[in-house]
């Protein structure tokens, strides 16, 4: 398994803007503190983890946690951003706002293109769900690094070849404890976490 937490892969093109309102942000800073509650996302060993994201608008722009957040107890719209615009060949990625998007952005980024009805993805870390689910559920190679253009194209493999799409959740086999759900939209994607967790 791989050991490299913490850090952005892909070349960051961040236009540093104000905070959102209220009002677009306010869900999705429930949701993600309500993870934080539950342990989905937090820091260990120094290092933040976990992230979240709503899709925006009728493209494939989404808004995600920032970088380095998992560690707040309580995050709030300073801590968000809005992925504008993500190239995948060439391994980089465009955001805009108060905080540089998460180190995840690129995998997030995938699930949107791959299917218009899903509106919501959270990334999180939990030991014991990851132990117990890791190869039961769809699960990438223990050689693929998290944040990289290969996990995207190893999360577009399992979506196309295995029951992905209708599960709902998968494992990251080579990053710690990682796991991924996604749907319609928060609620259906954390109900899909709480229903694996025991």
């Amino acid at each position: 398994m791989l050991i490299d937490e913490g850090y952005i892969k892909f070349h960051p093109d961040w236009n540093k803007l104000p905070s959102f309102s209220e009002s677009i942000v306010s869900e999705i800073v429930r949701y993600r503190n309500l993870c934080y509650q539950l342990g989905f996302i937090g820091i260990t060993d120094g290092i933040g983890y976990g992230n979240i994201s709503i899709r925006f608008g009728d493209f494939n722009q989404f808004i995600i946690s920032g970088t380095q957040t998992g560690h707040l107890k309580r995050a709030d719209k300073r801590h968000f951003t809005l992925v504008t615009e993500v190239d995948f060949k060439k391994n980089s990625l465009k955001c805009a706002g108060p905080v540089n998007a998460s180190s995840e952005s690129l995998t997030h980024a995938m699930f949107y293109r791959l299917d218009k009805k899903i509106n919501s993805v959270i990334h999180v870390h939990h030991p014991e769900m990851w132990s117990r689910l890791k190869y039961q559920i769809p699960t990438t190679s223990d050689t693929v690094a998290y944040g990289t253009i290969e996990m995207c194209e190893a999360v577009k493999k399992l979506f196309e070849k295995t029951e992905l799409k209708k599960v709902k959740i998968m494992a990251m086999a080579g990053h710690q404890d990682g796991l991924i759900s996604f749907g319609i939209n928060l609620k259906e994607s954390l109900k899909t976490l709480l229903r694996w967790k025991i």
